[in-house]
């Protein structure tokens, strides 16, 4: 968990700095850039990577190196044709206009040759019982891959010079990729691979496209804004869309923590017990969650202003929005349906999903503008629990009205809206955006404070949070602050 924290931590801090330095016209560039590059490299990919968690375990070590190398070189190949068609593109668009987002693609054509490679190096080395030197190298391709765009652009760099400078650090990953691949199996004896090559992919593609669906599902609304409004409108926009990084963290390492124990559940026939188990992790998962949540709903405004400049106060309503679909975010819904077998309906919940997206969000966008993507995303998330639900209760058998915790949801969102009175009346007396980001940022401490104060209060008072949930709360603070500390 420690990798991937940290790795988001890095992530979320890059529109941040962006917002600071660039103009609100370069900023919404340079986001489109990145997002068109992102979703590339996701399709490319499609799975691919992930497969090593699966096809590796219980192989001898030749063969476990010999699909690795068949994998590895896979990619690269992909990584190189990416960046031939970024040039490609690139090209054709510089004709029709030099100044869009596409033309701008050329730059980067040498980051996917290490970007799409690296990515197998966290499942090969969990798969290799390196779990530490998975850490690192999840770490150093975030850490790098926002270091080598930030440095130019606090140095006022030309757009140009800082995608060149992301591409050259995809040379040094493309180095790091080999050289860890080859230490890992050194000692392996060459062979061929017992899989080909579309076995490989043919195994990858039902992962991947589950995968895609659902990230291409989470970038919905922003390629609206990309596609109707201005770069700077963009801008904006995808300032406000800014994720509180703990929620995913916290989600992703709780499902990771009892996957297994559901997968073991759910193979002894105990499917209610499984989902008993998740209903009790989800309930306890909300109460961190949905005061994290809260504060950013009713501190929305200063929040903006702290971390972006009182020029980014329109995304306040996108921040709002967005935070309160994170309330709903308190477990991992596929979970349950993986440790299940069924990957296949996790595809169709994704599918699903993307589909109600659309269908929710473009009449918005157009009826309702700017906030109408935000507004759309919030509203698909409602029927996209629901399937995910209904596809949970054919997996385990458990009736579908057994299966989500409403009840304990419920009372943990009524706790939120009470503790969040006090900081919402402190907003609404105090702030002004006037007065510039130390005024915000205070004002955010002390509306934050009220809010998570008064859910610890009241939840104590009320008994929704017991004893043994601070304890653990304060052993998961106090272990983090030893990890974090220098030896």
């Amino acid at each position: 968990m420690g990798g991937r924290t940290l790795a988001t931590f890095i992530e979320a801090a890059m529109p941040l700095v962006i917002a600071a330095v660039l103009s609100k016209s370069q900023a919404g560039l340079l986001f489109a850039i990145l997002l068109i590059y992102t979703t590339t490299e996701l399709i490319l990919t499609s799975g691919l990577p992930v497969s090593l968690s699966y096809m590796l375990p219980g192989r001898p070590l030749h063969e476990r190196a010999a699909i690795t190398r068949k994998l590895t070189k896979l990619l690269y190949g992909i990584g190189a044709m990416a960046g031939a068609a970024f040039v490609g593109a690139s090209v054709i668009a510089a004709n029709i206009d030099p100044a869009s987002s596409v033309a701008h693609l050329g730059f980067l054509a040498l980051l996917p040759l290490g970007d799409v490679p690296s990515r197998v190096l966290p499942q090969l080395l969990i798969v290799e019982s390196a779990p530490a030197a998975a850490t690192v190298s999840v770490t150093l391709r975030s850490l790098g891959r926002v270091v080598s765009l930030l440095i130019p652009v606090l140095l006022g760099w030309s757009l140009p010079a800082t995608l060149l400078t992301m591409s050259a650090f995809g040379l040094v990953m493309a180095v790091v990729c080999a050289v860890y691949v080859r230490k890992v199996h050194a000692s392996a004896q060459r062979v061929e691979s017992p899989i080909s090559t579309r076995e490989l992919v043919r195994f990858s593609l039902p992962v991947g496209a589950t995968d895609l669906v659902a990230n291409l599902n989470g970038a919905l609304d922003k390629a609206l804004i990309t596609a109707l409004f201005a770069k700077a409108i963009l801008a904006e926009y995808q300032a406000g869309a800014f994720q509180i990084p703990i929620v995913p963290s916290v989600v992703y390492a709780v499902g990771i923590a009892y996957a297994p124990r559901f997968a073991e559940l759910l193979r002894a026939g105990q499917g209610k017990s499984a989902v008993d188990l998740w209903r009790a992790q989800s309930a306890k998962t909300a109460l961190l969650i949905v005061p994290i949540s809260m504060v950013f709903i009713v501190a929305a405004e200063p929040a903006m202003v702290a971390l972006f400049g009182a020029q980014y106060l329109n995304g306040a309503s996108v921040l709002r929005l967005y935070s309160i679909m994170t309330l709903g975010r308190i477990t991992s819904y596929g979970t349950l349906i993986v440790s299940a077998g069924r990957a296949s309906l996790l595809f169709r919940a994704a599918f699903i999903a993307l589909v109600a997206n659309v269908v929710i969000s473009v009449p918005l966008v157009f009826l309702m503008g700017f906030n109408g993507p935000a507004l759309g995303t919030v509203l698909a998330f409602i029927p996209t629990v629901l399937i995910y639900v209904r596809y949970i209760s054919i997996s385990t058998g458990v009736p579908f009205k057994q299966v989500f915790p409403l009840a304990a949801f419920s009372r943990a969102v009524g706790l939120g809206l009470l503790a969040a009175l006090p900081a919402l009346a402190c907003g609404l007396t105090f702030f002004d955006p006037a007065r510039g980001r130390l005024p915000a940022l205070l004002l955010f401490a002390v509306q934050a404070t009220l809010v998570l104060v008064g859910f610890g209060v009241l939840g104590t008072i009320t008994k929704q949070i017991s004893r043994d949930d601070w304890r653990f709360l304060v052993g998961w603070l106090v272990r983090r602050k030893k990890t974090a500390s220098p030896p």
